[in-house]
């Protein structure tokens, strides 16, 4: 069975990037999202449309940063679309399952965390937290001055602080 050259290069944008950062993706995308379908296709798209505008994966943190915007974007498309409240946690059974790289009780703690979040505050927070990305990279990222990213991010860990008790 011959594949199409289309199909070829698809399996090829995804395939550099390896398995740890693709799930690294998913799982931002899936924490911030709070749907595992949306959160898939938001990932693959992000990946996808990186790979056609930079298709020099020689360096893959930079390659990393790069889909950080457009999967913030579909992230944030994707929320609004399809009318989830993100701030509750309500398919908590799609954010423990698609966590691969954190154990079951971890997940569990952070989706908990997570709960009263809207998408930008959990994406930010994510970013800086699990990304280590910085101020200006978040920002640059979301689209957004430095200065509404540190108010949200200020807010998003007063939020979890609380529910942290």
């Amino acid at each position: 069975m011959k594949l199409d050259t289309k199909d070829k290069k698809e399996q090829y944008e995804t395939a550099f990037l390896g398995p740890v950062s693709a799930k690294r993706f998913f799982n931002l995308a899936l924490y911030a999202i709070d749907d595992e379908k949306l959160a898939s296709q938001a990932a693959v798209k992000a990946v996808s449309d990186t790979y056609k505008r930079f298709p020099d994966e020689t360096d893959q943190r930079i390659f990393e940063r790069q889909c950080l915007c457009p999967l913030y974007r579909y992230g944030k498309k994707a929320v609004r679309e399809c009318g989830i409240n993100s701030g509750t946690a309500s398919r908590h059974a799609d954010f423990t399952a698609g966590c691969q790289l954190l154990r079951r009780s971890e997940a569990d703690r952070l989706a908990d965390l997570l709960t009263g979040l809207s998408f930008e505050e959990r994406f930010i927070l994510l970013l800086f937290c699990w990304f280590r990305c910085t101020l200006h990279e978040i920002a640059r990222a979301t689209r957004l001055p430095v200065f509404i990213v540190k108010r949200r991010l200020s807010a998003a860990v007063d939020k979890v602080e609380q529910r942290a008790g």
